[in-house]
C-alpha cells in the first residue's frame, strides 16, 4: 500500500530535496527567473474567483427569496446543478452538501465585473456612485432575460452585493484601525507630556 502511496504522491522529502537542488543550482549560476523556482498550476483556479462565485451563490439565494414566481428569473440566477466543472465552482463544490447554490454564469460575470469596480473605487467616499458610473459607462446592465422584473431585480443585486462588500470592507479597515490605535497607545504610554 505504502508503494502505490509512494506513486501517486510524492514524499515531502523528496519535494524539498528537489527544491534545494534548484536553489543551490539558481544560486551557482546567478542567471535566474521566477518561473525556474515556482512551477504554476494553471488547473487550480484563482482564490479571488472562487470567493466571488461563493458570494454569488449566496446572493442567488437571496434573489430567489425576493422573486415571486418568475421562472425567467429563477433561471438568472441559478443553476439546478449539485455539482459544477468550473475552476471558480471549486470552493463550492467543496463545501456543498446540497444546500449550496451554484449561480449562473452570467450572473457571476456579472458580479466580478461589479467587485472589479468595487476594487478599484473602495477607498472612495461615492463607491456606489463610482460603480454604477462604471457599470453604465460599460453597458453591462442591458442583458437581462426578464424585461418586465429586470430593471428592479438587477438594481436589488447590485445595491445587496455592494452593501455586503461595504460592510466586509469598513469591518477590516475598523479592525486594522484598532490594531493602530492600539499601538500608538503604547507608544504615548513611554513618552512624556
Amino acid at each position: 500500500m505504502t508503494d502505490l502511496k509512494d506513486i501517486y504522491q510524492p514524499k515531502k522529502y523528496d519535494l524539498v530535496e528537489n527544491l534545494k537542488t534548484k536553489l543551490n543550482n539558481i544560486i551557482e549560476e546567478k542567471e535566474w527567473e521566477f518561473n525556474d523556482v515556482v512551477e504554476h498550476d494553471y488547473t487550480k483556479p484563482e482564490i479571488i474567483d472562487c470567493l466571488i462565485y461563493y458570494l454569488t451563490g449566496y446572493l442567488s439565494k437571496q434573489l430567489l427569496k425576493y422573486i415571486n414566481d418568475c421562472t425567467i428569473c429563477k433561471s438568472a440566477f441559478a443553476t439546478p446543478q449539485v455539482y459544477s466543472q468550473q475552476l471558480s465552482a471549486t470552493l463550492v463544490n467543496m463545501k456543498t452538501k446540497g444546500r449550496l447554490i451554484h449561480p449562473n454564469i452570467f450572473f457571476f460575470n456579472f458580479i466580478q465585473k461589479i467587485e472589479k469596480s468595487f476594487m478599484k473605487h473602495c477607498s472612495s467616499t461615492h463607491v456606489f456612485d463610482l460603480i454604477i458610473d462604471d457599470m453604465i459607462n460599460e453597458k453591462h446592465i442591458t442583458n437581462f432575460p426578464c424585461v418586465t422584473h429586470g430593471e428592479n431585480i438587477i438594481s436589488f443585486a447590485v445595491i445587496y452585493y455592494v452593501r455586503m462588500r461595504m460592510r466586509q470592507f469598513t469591518y477590516q479597515e475598523n479592525k486594522n484601525k484598532k490594531t493602530e490605535n492600539r499601538n500608538k497607545k503604547k507608544v504615548a504610554k513611554f513618552c512624556k507630556t
